[in-house]
């Protein structure tokens, strides 16, 4: 479950049905230990226990879900580069889509939830990783200046 205020600058996420929902939290808490430095993140605030059977994750509060076609270029270029960064950083999204990119008014596009990536994750680049391949093509950063020589792995 995820909650967040609309006035809050966190967002609570806690798990306590299964063993796998608080697996996945437990994950994303350490995906959280791992990104890369800068701006284009949610930041992990705490990792909480309450029991024996419910985690709390506490993240910062970047805004509301994006629309892709509706960033700028710069933003969309700047949002490629973070996954980019992601990916030298072994971190692997699992599930990068407009639900999960968000924007506090009109500001740069942060990446979100971490719930479904993989932290061991070894790229092959930009033409050669497909979730690269995929959000350069959803991003229509395909003809654009952005090529594997600007990324290299």
């Amino acid at each position: 479950m995820v909650y967040k205020s609309l006035s809050s600058t966190l967002v609570v996420k806690l798990s306590f049905i299964t063993e796998e929902a608080r697996s996945m939290v437990k994950n994303e808490s350490l995906i959280y230990d791992k990104l890369p430095l800068g701006p284009g993140y949610a930041r992990k605030q705490g990792m909480f226990w309450l029991g024996r059977d419910t985690c709390v994750l506490v993240i910062s509060n970047e805004g509301d879900p994006v629309t892709f076609g509706l960033l700028s270029t710069a933003d969309r270029t700047f949002l490629f580069q973070n996954l980019v960064n992601l990916h030298k950083a072994g971190i692997y999204h699992g599930d990068f889509n407009e639900r999960n990119v968000v924007s506090k008014n009109g500001g740069r596009p942060c990446i979100i939830d971490f719930s479904h990536s993989d932290m061991y994750h070894e790229c092959r680049g930009v033409d050669g990783c497909d979730e690269l391949a995929m959000a350069k093509d959803v991003l229509g950063l395909r003809s654009s200046s952005i090529s594997v020589q600007d990324h290299p792995f």
